[in-house]
């Protein structure tokens, strides 16, 4: 008789949420200071689905990057 196998560990998924910023570089002064909040505010909304693991600015961009283990849940 076998066992059933064991579940599977679900991998963590990631994803990138692209802010664009007033300019191409790195935003106007003080733009990026808001977008701290707007990281905050996403952290507090998928929390438990996932985490978010950083951020980058830069090339006209503010970059969150999360990872949860289901995509469609963040």
């Amino acid at each position: 008789m076998h066992s059933p196998a064991p579940p599977q560990a679900i991998e963590p998924q990631r994803l990138s949420i692209h802010l664009k910023l007033a300019n191409d570089e790195y935003g106007t002064e003080g733009e990026t200071f808001q977008l701290y909040d707007v990281e905050d505010a996403i952290g507090a909304a998928i929390e438990p689905a996932g985490v978010i693991e950083g951020h980058e600015i830069g090339k006209g961009f503010f970059v969150i990057f999360v990872t949860g283990a289901h995509p469609d849940t963040l």
